[in-house]
């Protein structure tokens, strides 16, 4: 059997396992939404919150004006870009970089999923309502 047959099997092989690991990927996708799906139906029952309060836009439930909040859905996504980016170069460059740059990598990552989530469920406004501290302050630990 000549070289190129050989790269050829190689290519099928990796071609299928490719589609294979896609498929599963796939799958754990749809069945993790069905999930969070199932969860919000069963809090929905056993709270007794309409569900349009857990699957409605901000703006409609409070009706608000339709621009409200939107630096802080552009700033979410933007940290969620921005960790999303860091996580797939560390995948897909791990091999050549040192241990420095993949720790560099891994930790501007999380950081920035961390600063998406605090942006998303608003955490440094609902501790400086609930324990008094400063948002300054808040802002400040996080700079360290």
């Amino acid at each position: 059997m000549n070289v190129v047959a050989q790269i050829e099997i190689v290519k099928e092989r990796f071609k299928d396992r490719v589609r294979e690991l896609a498929s599963l990927q796939v799958i754990g996708i749809y069945l993790f939404a069905l999930f969070i799906l199932l969860v919000v139906l069963f809090a929905s029952k056993l709270f007794e919150i309409p569900m349009p309060n857990f699957t409605g836009d901000m703006p409609r439930l409070g009706k608000l004006k339709f621009y409200s909040g939107i630096m802080t859905n552009l700033g979410v996504f933007l940290w969620s870009l921005s960790g999303t980016v860091c996580i797939f170069a560390l995948w897909v460059l791990r091999r050549y970089l040192t241990t420095q740059k993949v720790n560099y990598l891994l930790f501007s990552g999380i950081i920035s999923y961390f600063f998406a989530i605090d942006d998303f469920f608003m955490f440094h406004e609902t501790l400086e309502l609930h324990s008094g501290i400063s948002e300054k302050f808040i802002f400040l630990a996080y700079m360290i």
